[in-house]
């Protein structure tokens, strides 16, 4: 009996102890987790929370940055919209915007004053302007801002409304560094396709909010800039770093769109009405887990159900279905997706960016057949990211940049993508009953990613040639 009891009082202690040695394992091991996710969030602080600081700058004088952009009637409103120094009193100049129709008129048929704003930034104080014109006429005109000793001309043009069809032309991020790049390519596509309706940036215009990136990213946009109307969705170099990120303060005023957007997201998410479609911009960088999400997704659905029968063309910044390996943006996938892809309501035509690669994906119907949305990566930069192999990418290519035309009718959108040379990489059509043909599967796709001269990227590279090697017989299969 005494022994049975001693046995029992061991078999506790020696539970006991495994129990209180088992404890100790999972607090070392808990602490060796949390001290390396410790040393790992200070290793990345500095590139997730810290943004470089902004240099010091004097704006000159002069009338810079004319930016045209469409109102919400695409036809028929238009805004242009520029900035100068402060005066000597740090408010804004004075101006006069004078509207003349052409060829005819010889006095303006319009007179506005700007709407104006000192925007302060860590670098400088920026005076920044706009007027806005509603319901204007089929035609040609002329616009003249004057004041402060400068003047700056340029013209626009108002197409008829029962024009057949609109070509916008599409460019994912630019990010340029230097000046020069960007801007031989955009003069190029601007004489190959001379009648743009609308230009469209999908987000990283800049490599940061600062003076001298918005200086070269205005370079490469000028010889179009203040005559040819241009939309922008804001991308996460468009915001500075921290905690709690903010869009760069000039962004709004740079281009003053629509304010028919969700709550706190007015001038960055907005719409756009044309005869054949509604264009859609999106802040996705903006959108995070509180009322912006929410607020976001109802105006989603709100602005794809009240389009009529237009085509609906979104553009936003994070892609749904990313072409770069192990990236996943979760608030666009899993908060926006099952809006887009709507079987009644969703969308035709989604422009993404951020990969800085090439991806084209045409939704499946069940049991077979091609249907909207079609999904659209694109990059038109230097910087280039290697792409991933997922079979959800019909079609995808990396290191090189790309441009994409987009041509919509009443009834049918003509969707293609091209090099900077000018060369067609890949085609798609889109019928106003939602139906898709791929015309560009038996195009070639190009892998040009650069690795490193190391023996690690050879080791990269071989194993990334296998998988290009592994989709080129997957696609002669289909």
């Amino acid at each position: 009996m005494i022994n049975d009891i001693n046995m029992k009082r061991n078999r506790v202690k020696r539970s006991k102890h495994r129990s209180s040695r088992a404890r100790k394992i999972r607090y070392i091991l808990l602490l060796v987790i949390v001290l390396g996710l410790g040393l790992w969030v200070k290793s990345r602080w500095r590139a997730w929370f810290v943004s470089p600081p902004e240099e010091s700058f004097t704006l000159s004088e002069k009338i810079q940055r004319v930016t045209l952009t469409p109102g919400e009637d695409g036809v028929e409103d238009r805004t242009i919209s520029w900035i100068t120094a402060v005066n000597g009193e740090g408010s804004p100049k004075e101006f006069e915007v004078l509207l003349y129709r052409i060829p005819s008129d010889t006095l303006p048929f319009r007179t506005e004053k700007p709407v104006s704003r000192v925007v302060d930034t860590r670098g400088g104080a920026t005076a920044m302007y706009s007027v806005a014109w509603k319901d204007l006429d089929t035609g040609k005109y002329l616009y003249e801002i004057a004041g402060s000793g400068d003047v700056f001309r340029d013209s626009f043009e108002i197409r008829s409304i029962d024009a057949l069809e609109d070509t916008l032309i599409y460019i994912g991020d630019i990010q340029e560094k230097h000046e020069g790049w960007a801007k031989e390519i955009f003069d190029s596509i601007s004489k190959k396709v001379p009648t743009v309706s609308l230009w469209c940036f999908g987000g990283d215009a800049i490599e940061r909010g600062h003076q001298k990136y918005w200086d070269i990213w205005y370079n490469s946009v000028s010889d179009f800039a203040s005559n040819k109307p241009m939309v922008a969705v804001p991308g996460n170099h468009e915001y500075n770093k921290g905690i709690f990120k903010a869009i760069d303060a000039r962004w709004p005023y740079a281009f003053n769109f629509p304010q028919n957007g969700p709550d706190r997201s007015i001038g960055r998410s907005y719409y756009i009405d044309y005869p054949n479609f509604r264009f859609i911009g999106i802040d996705s960088q903006g959108i995070e887990l509180n009322s912006q999400f929410f607020s976001s997704r109802r105006w989603l659905k709100e602005v794809l159900v009240s389009r009529g029968d237009r085509f609906a063309i979104v553009m936003f910044h994070h892609a749904i279905y990313s072409v770069r390996e192990g990236r996943l943006n979760p608030f666009m996938r899993y908060g926006f997706r099952s809006i887009l892809e709507d079987k009644t309501d969703g969308a035709d035509l989604i422009l993404q960016a951020h990969d800085h690669a090439y991806s084209r994906i045409i939704n499946k119907k069940k049991g077979g057949g091609l249907t909207t949305p079609v999904y659209v990566i694109s990059v038109c930069s230097q910087k280039v990211y290697r792409n991933g192999f997922d079979e959800i990418h019909d079609k995808i290519a990396s290191g090189i940049p790309l441009y994409q035309t987009i041509r919509v009718g009443k009834d049918s959108l003509f969707y293609a993508s091209y090099t900077t040379s000018h060369e067609l990489y890949d085609s798609v059509i889109i019928s106003k009953e939602g139906k898709v043909a791929d015309l560009g599967q038996d195009i070639p796709e190009q892998f040009n990613f650069q690795f490193p001269d190391t023996s690690k990227g050879e080791k990269k590279k071989a194993k990334y040639v296998a998988k290009v090697e592994k989709r080129k017989a997957m696609k002669q299969q289909k």
